[in-house]
């Protein structure tokens, strides 16, 4: 038998295991109501007008060929053009050229660090920050400073006053990663004004700021905010997008919109990665695109998701305990939960499987330091309504047996030391 312990390299032996991989293996029990998973109601898929596009697709040869054969590295040309319209209905110009098509935004992130990072590079996040992107960043051995969060998203202040405290340590940040609009894993945003400060302070700083935008069109109330691709300068903002959220993530299609210096490198890299995107997951989206169906379906989307969050948000209002405080998203997918202090929501997990068959996302996960033991995600976007009020229901009669002392000598008695999420909840301020 070989043995492969002392045969991986140094960053290999670095990865760690992703949180929601692991819990997800163990959901497989029909009684398990799980709000674990961030993914999109499968049942929404339009698979009606998708066996469409394919047979349109399918009745050419020269459309076979688009479909099915190997294509350019930086995505094909309908594709890109397509990306390009999006991007400018968003306010930001992205000629096809600074566009480079990925698999799943998460390939971008990886590029990207690829590209831009050596082993100790320091990256700004938020905190808490979206566990996939935190996972590329450590296994590219960056090294992590979290940048707190409050109701109105990144703190500009805190941005600034770590930026000072690393100049004096003689460290340049190579880039800050952020999620600007309904957060994974707060559902929280940044404001226009920190939208606005921002960007100023990365021109002021020269910081490269990494944007990424999953949820942007889960817009359920209020303003949709500008992308800070439209706020900055070209070259000072990247951006990512998908299609996971809004068409079909099995398809696996997202973008990135660079300058024209690193767009250059980037396409070497995937090159050296895959080679190229999924042909006939492009030729798919850009058929579905072109007969109209786009929109609509994302407009359908929103009502879905927005029935689920309110849903949730009710069943909150009325079964939670005191102790606990949770944000009000106004889109996306994700409410997050903050417990009283002394708990530990990652131990608390396994009981709540076992005694309410309901799974949650320990928050520690989002954290890149040792932050955030008493915070949980809970995902609303796969779960019907009348599951979401009998799955909380459940959480909140566990959280109130914890709190009234079950676990007396494990955890304080702690509802008077509860605080508030990022983003409003119970007894913490009205709604944005």
């Amino acid at each position: 038998m070989t043995d492969w312990s002392g045969r991986f390299s140094h960053r290999a032996r670095g990865f760690v295991a992703s949180d929601i991989r692991d819990l997800l293996r163990l959901l497989s029990r029909p009684e398990v109501i799980s709000f674990a998973g961030g993914v999109p109601a499968s049942e929404r898929f339009p698979v009606a007008q998708i066996a469409e596009c394919i047979g349109d697709l399918l009745a050419t040869p020269e459309r076979v060929r688009e479909a099915f054969q190997y294509g350019l590295t930086e995505g094909s040309p309908e594709m890109r053009r397509l990306l390009s319209q999006i991007m400018l209905a968003q306010g930001v110009t992205a000629p096809p050229s600074r566009i480079l098509v990925t698999n799943g935004s998460q390939q971008g992130m990886d590029l990207l660090c690829r590209v831009l990072l050596d082993p100790g590079d320091t990256v700004l996040v938020e905190k808490p920050a979206y566990l996939g992107a935190l996972q590329v960043f450590i296994s590219y051995q960056a090294d992590l400073v979290g940048i707190p969060i409050d109701e109105e998203g990144l703190s500009i202040d805190a941005l600034q006053e770590t930026l000072e405290r690393l100049d004096q340590m003689q460290k340049r940040p190579k880039f800050l990663y952020l999620v600007p609009n309904y957060s994974n894993p707060t559902g929280v945003s940044l404001s226009l004004e920190r939208r606005q400060a921002l960007v100023r302070l990365a021109q002021e700083r020269d910081l490269i700021v990494v944007e990424d935008n999953p949820y942007g069109e889960i817009r359920f109330e209020g303003n949709s905010q500008p992308p800070l691709s439209a706020l900055a300068d070209s070259e000072q903002v990247i951006y990512l997008g998908t299609f996971s959220k809004v068409f079909l993530p099995g398809l696996r299609l997202g973008w990135l919109v660079a300058p024209p210096a690193l767009m250059e490198r980037l396409v070497l890299a995937k090159q050296a990665a895959d080679l190229c995107t999924n042909s006939f997951g492009q030729a798919l989206a850009v058929e579905y695109a072109r007969r109209g169906y786009l929109t609509p379906h994302v407009e359908e989307l929103q009502g879905v998701y927005r029935e689920r969050r309110d849903a949730m948000l009710a069943a909150l209002d009325r079964f939670a305990p005191d102790c606990i405080q949770w944000t009000r998203p106004q889109g996306g997918f994700f409410i997050w939960v903050r417990l009283p202090q002394g708990w530990d929501a990652r131990e608390l997990l396994a009981e709540c499987l076992e005694q309410e068959q309901v799974a949650y996302v320990a928050g520690k996960a989002f954290y890149c330091d040792e932050d955030g033991a008493n915070t949980l995600r809970l995902s609303y976007s796969e779960v019907p309504p009348s599951r979401i009020e009998q799955g909380i229901r459940r959480l909140c009669r566990f959280f109130g047996r914890v709190e009234a002392g079950q676990r007396a000598g494990e955890l304080p008695q702690a509802a008077s030391t509860a605080r508030a999420v990022p983003g409003p909840g119970r007894a913490a301020g009205a709604e944005r």
